[in-house]
């Protein structure tokens, strides 16, 4: 293997199609079952892996937007070739170019160091597992079955939920910086390669709930905010990220999408503008101490009602995840994705995901979900001086000046409206039909 760790050693793995194996969930305990992993992992650590995003599966079958996961590099070197070649420069491309250089921090902090620390090399058996990084595993579910990894991880305890989470937000996290600052690298398709376009897959009822909550009404949630920011005096003296998420619980509409904004920012700052701390799927837990001292250190520290709960973990991503995983909109339709109630689970975005990716958005709602997203990125970058609570402002003076030139078409006011669907759903849609039936056989000729 080259010292850039090219996958071509590793990927001569042995084929296990026909091995009897049993189904193998995730945990330490499961990935012994499989010798397969413990090599996987001797020859990784010896050989200093350095990145296995293109070696994985499910990263490659995912609906991520941009290519470069793809590629056989470092992805700081494929985001110098996209840039050059795009001619992008500047503030942008120091973005980018930090954002990767983190991830193939956090990837080679898996492999490339020797340890006998025990949740570490631990932790390295189930990544491999999770990424599927060694070929036709016979595991609990299929590579790309997120909606029943996920539900599978929300019967484990949250720790196990966190690794989870791990495995996957560096990657999240990177396929968002990329689709904004190098979008002409996209994929030409977000089905899996040579296939057909993720099938629907129905869901438990309170996803659903949530997910219809936050965005059935998106269009006119969206004007109402543009309305209530642009026409309130300031009454919070908020100026950094800190600030913002506690002083904004104090307010109302406003308040709970600043927080929610403020919130997302901060954890695309913890994973893309500073080098990570830990290795592999301790990530997630290192994320939130982090986030808890840089917010002591600045004498802003946050409380437990506001973003910190012990023992809920992955609750520190939710609203990064609604961003990324569903849509930037849930940011702003005034429910807390916060604190102590928050609206989503952490692991429920997983289960959206596939099902509404790969559908064209109106013009408005792209336009609208990309400043979102470039809003983000403003607020994770920000300087000490620069006021986060008026850059959230500007942004609403913003769209209200294009609204009334260009005001959101009321055909895509339903946009989101019935693409998740829930189990029971089905069932009552199924008996309808069936009674339907009944009723027309019953009926004289």
């Amino acid at each position: 293997m080259s010292a850039v760790a090219s996958s071509s050693d590793l990927s001569k793995q042995p084929d296990l199609t026909n091995t009897e194996t049993k189904l193998q969930a995730y945990g330490y305990e499961h990935t012994r079952l499989n010798p397969a992993i413990g090599d996987f992992v001797k020859t990784a650590v010896a050989q200093s892996l350095r990145f296995f995003h293109n070696m994985s599966p499910v990263v490659k079958n995912l609906p991520f937007r941009t290519s470069l996961l793809d590629e056989d590099e470092p992805l700081e070197t494929a985001v110098q070739k996209a840039a050059q070649n795009a001619l992008v420069k500047g503030d942008r491309l120091e973005k980018i170019t930090t954002s990767a250089k983190n991830v193939d921090l956090w990837q080679a902090s898996v492999f490339s160091t020797f340890t006998t620390e025990t949740r570490v090399t631990k932790a390295r058996r189930t990544l491999v597992r999770k990424l599927r990084l060694v070929r036709d595993e016979n595991t609990l579910h299929e590579p790309l079955a997120m909606a029943e990894q996920a539900q599978y991880f929300l019967t484990q305890l949250e720790d196990q939920q966190a690794r989870f989470v791990s495995v996957h937000i560096m990657f999240i996290a990177f396929d968002m910086a990329a689709s904004l600052f190098l979008p002409h690298v996209s994929r030409r398709t977000l089905s899996p390669t040579g296939s057909q376009p993720y099938q629907k897959v129905l869901l438990d009822s309170r996803v659903v709930t949530s997910f219809n909550n936050l965005l059935s009404k998106y269009q006119e949630k969206t004007l109402e905010w543009v309305d209530v920011v642009t026409s309130q005096r300031r009454t919070a003296k908020t100026q950094g990220i800190f600030d913002v998420i506690r002083e904004a619980s104090n307010e109302a509409l406003e308040g709970t999408t600043f927080c929610n904004i403020a919130s997302a920012a901060l954890l695309l700052k913890t994973l893309l503008n500073s080098p990570p701390r830990v290795e592999g799927e301790l990530l997630v837990a290192s994320l939130r101490n982090r986030m808890e001292e840089d917010s002591k250190a600045e004498k802003r520290e946050l409380r437990p009602s506001d973003f910190f709960h012990k023992g809920r973990l992955s609750d520190t991503c939710i609203a990064l995840l609604c961003v990324a995983l569903i849509s930037p909109f849930t940011l702003i339709m005034g429910l807390a994705l916060t604190g102590k109630t928050p609206v989503m689970r952490a692991l429920w975005p997983f289960m959206i995901w596939q099902q509404i990716a790969h559908l064209e958005r109106p013009e408005w709602v792209k336009k609208r979900e990309r400043d979102i997203i470039e809003l983000l990125f403003r607020i994770a970058w920000a300087g000490p001086q620069e006021d986060v609570w008026e850059m959230i402002v500007e942004m609403a003076r913003r769209w209200k000046v294009e609204d009334a030139r260009d005001p959101p078409r009321p055909e895509d006011a339903r946009f989101f409206v019935g693409l998740v669907q829930s189990r029971e759903e089905k069932k009552s849609e199924e008996n309808k039909k069936k009674n339907t039936r009944r009723k027309t056989k019953s009926q004289p000729q």
